[in-house]
């Protein structure tokens, strides 16, 4: 792998972020700072929404009273707006990227956070992936896929 001194080199970057006050622009300039990435780096910055449906939950006889239909109505419509301050708080993640020169994307997708996040970074052949442990910033984990290398950095200084 190149050194900072020598040529850049080409690295495909997955930062995830569950947009918690840990994992957003703080995190993302740590990011930026702490893997010296470049313009010659492809970053995705990457969130996974995760929602449980009320109606595959057991319902109380109360509930059911009032009926599903509006159970799905009502959640339909909240679904509808976290889902849009999630496209908000990330597009506000790529905005900084972009800023500061790096060659970033926005994927947002649905599922379970492990699963997808393991799933996406084979798809994309991701040299390393990088998110908040935990959700604070005391630990963050940087792994490479090729071969598996786990790196923790201390964040104590913020």
């Amino acid at each position: 792998m190149a050194t900072s001194e020598s040529k850049e080199f080409t690295r495909n970057v997955l930062i995830c972020s569950d947009l918690s006050s840990h994992s957003s622009e703080k995190f993302l300039n740590w990011c930026i700072t702490k893997l010296r990435l470049s313009k010659a780096d492809k970053v995705t910055l990457f969130h996974v929404f995760e929602w449980q449906d009320l109606t595959d939950l057991p319902l109380d006889d109360e509930v059911m009273a009032i009926g599903t239909g509006n159970l799905e109505s009502i959640q339909s419509e909240e679904k509808k707006k976290v889902k849009e301050g999630i496209v908000k708080g990330m597009e506000n993640l790529l905005k900084v990227a972009q800023e500061k020169g790096i060659n970033a994307e926005v994927k947002i997708v649905e599922g379970v956070p492990k699963v997808k996040i393991c799933e996406f970074a084979e798809k994309l052949k991701t040299d390393v992936v990088v998110m908040a442990s935990r959700g604070n910033l005391k630990t963050v984990t940087a792994f490479s896929l090729f071969p598996l290398e786990v790196i923790s950095f201390s964040c104590r200084k913020w």
